[in-house]
């Protein structure tokens, strides 16, 4: 038949011909007279911007790596965009510019970008990448519409009912798209999630909106994403290889790193791993709540299999294994879950040696090592996460009896039952590695708060101690070009510090180009610095006042044309 659209899965790797960026000519765009400076009211000349054009255009001649620190007014946004919008339509092949706050992505997305695409006069698309969580799972929608009672809270029905109307009208499915904030647990139950992805066997695969999204994304030239998604999708290309469709973005060569002063924390606490008492309490009320005579997903199947039961035959000993065997598992877990995070915060305060509401304690080999350490994880916690596992193994179990019945209608049940289970055995497999202290390369420990709530709050942690290898090995290494940014990357005019924690002291020294620009900004003329100490704390009842009293003077001293920040 004939074809007249494609979504590219894997890139054909035809060798192509390169077309090198002439950084002269880019950085003429932006010298006074310019094509910039004729198309943007108020444009000041930098020449700091000039040069880092050239820094980021040899980078993409040269598959190289760059490591630029600009300062603030430097401009960096519009240095970086020029040279990837002519590399990418030049050489068809997108550029990924990764951020770490939304401001940032806002900027490039609603100001920056649509400013050059009118002054160039390119036709290049840019596309702003999010997270799946922030779409609605259409399969998920319908089993909550169809029966919400079983699912929802009760005190969650009238906001489900706003969701559902919502979820019926949009045509994107993006959750920025609500007029209200749903609650946290009530948006888990909606929104797309990558183990409970049918994929190409979900039912709703045609209308799905994180399909049209990496549709729209693999069409784009530039696609914005966050740091966090950046590493989820370098990890997964880790795992699986480098064009891999299993990836969160399309393939790409060309890699922009802005706000990259954060990268290092944001991808330790991604390769980290967080084991809570509401996080295995909430994956567990997933599978079912008492509350209301019953929700949850083995609620909906055991209604479903009463359903179906008069039209197919053997379906009565698989209610009864649910009703009998999961149902009873899953309740006496949670009682038992809930009995194991009290004794961990009980022998971490008694290894404090305080009772304080605020606990935090690092599992070094002296504390891994104590008896009242050892019987906890021996007895508690080796408890919890056998019964974990066991559970786990009986939910996959059911999975494989009920896909033996060949009913279409369980088969998405199928699917859940097998994520459920696997969620089931990360969850005891993170609990036995974290209580017992970690690898060699991580730092593990136990925080907790007393009288949070109707429960006490216990969280246990790991994280890496060095990514450099990680980092080195699946982003630099297969990446050709990546361009690091920000106002702060340097330590007294020096790199090293960065390269040693980020893994480019493992790449080859002529690959790594440093450049340090400093401010156009000349402060010495154009700032001051005070610092009150006349006035009351922030905790005094009279600090308001005086605050405003104070920004107000600042203003009339500084003639206004003031941006007034604060903490929130």
């Amino acid at each position: 038949n004939e074809v007249t659209s494609v979504y590219v899965v894997v890139e054909v790797p035809l060798v192509k011909s390169v077309t090198p960026l002439d950084p002269e000519e880019l950085t003429a765009l932006m010298e006074p007279g310019g094509l910039i400076s004729k198309k943007l009211k108020g444009y000041e000349y930098r020449p700091q911007q000039g040069a880092m054009v050239e820094t980021v255009a040899r980078a993409f001649n040269d598959d190289g790596i760059s490591l630029v620190e600009a300062g603030t007014g430097t401009g960096k946004t519009m240095a970086y965009l020029l040279p990837a919008i002519e590399w990418a339509k030049g050489n068809g092949e997108r550029v990924v510019i990764s951020t770490n706050t939304i401001n940032l992505q806002e900027q490039l997305m609603h100001k920056d970008i649509p400013f050059l695409q009118r002054a160039l006069g390119r036709g290049f698309e840019a596309a702003l990448v999010i997270g799946r969580g922030n779409y609605v799972c259409l399969r998920k929608a319908g089993q909550l519409d169809r029966e919400p009672e079983l699912f929802a809270e009760p005190d969650e029905l009238d906001a489900l009912s706003d969701l559902m109307s919502w979820v019926k009208a949009t045509s994107t499915g993006y959750r920025a798209e609500l007029s209200f904030i749903p609650r946290p647990a009530l948006w888990k139950k909606l929104c797309s999630e990558s183990d409970y992805c049918m994929g190409s066997r979900c039912p709703e695969q045609r209308r799905c909106f994180v399909s049209a999204a990496r549709r729209k994304a693999s069409a784009a030239d530039l696609l914005v994403v966050n740091h966090h998604l950046l590493f989820a999708d370098m990890a997964l290309r880790g795992l699986t290889g480098v064009h891999s469709d299993l990836a969160v973005l399309p393939p790409y060569k060309r890699l922009i790193i802005d706000e990259a002063h954060t990268a290092e924390d944001v991808s330790t606490a991604y390769f980290g791993s967080q084991i809570t008492r509401l996080r295995l309490a909430r994956m567990l009320g997933r599978l079912y709540r008492p509350t209301g005579g019953g929700r949850g997903r083995l609620t909906y199947l055991t209604a479903l299999l009463s359903r179906l039961q008069g039209e197919s035959g053997g379906l009565e000993g698989v209610r009864g294994k649910v009703e009998g065997d999961l149902i009873p598992s899953v309740r006496e877990l949670v009682s038992f879950s809930d009995g194991v995070f009290d004794a961990v915060l009980e022998v971490t305060a008694g290894l404090l040696g305080h009772g304080y509401p605020e606990l935090k304690l690092r599992l070094i080999p002296a504390i891994i090592e104590s008896q009242e350490w050892k019987e906890l994880l021996e007895n508690e916690v080796s408890e919890l996460a056998a019964r974990l596992t066991a559970l786990a193994g009986r939910l996959n179990g059911t999975s494989k009896e009920l896909a033996l019945k060949g009913e279409e209608a369980l088969e998405d049940q199928c699917f859940d039952l097998r994520a459920s289970a696997d969620r089931l055995e990360a969850a005891a497999a993170d609990l036995v590695r974290v209580f017992s202290g970690g690898g060699n390369n991580e730092v593990t420990w136990v925080e907790g708060r007393i009288g949070g709530g109707e429960r006490n709050v216990v969280r246990a942690l790991s994280s890496p101690l060095d990514i450099a290898g990680e980092l080195a090995e699946n982003l630099f290494t297969p990446v050709p070009t990546v361009v690091l940014t920000s106002a702060t990357l340097a330590v007294e005019d020096s790199f090293e510090y960065l390269k040693s924690r980020l893994g480019l002291n493992l790449m080859e020294e002529d690959r790594v180009e440093e450049a340090l620009l400093p401010s156009p900004f000349r402060y010495e003329e154009q700032a001051i610095i005070g610092i009150p100490n006349d006035i009351p704390p922030p905790g005094d009842d009279l600090f308001d006042d005086s605050l405003g009293d104070l920004v107000l003077r600042s203003l009339t001293v500084a003639g206004g044309k003031a941006l007034v920040l604060f903490t929130s």
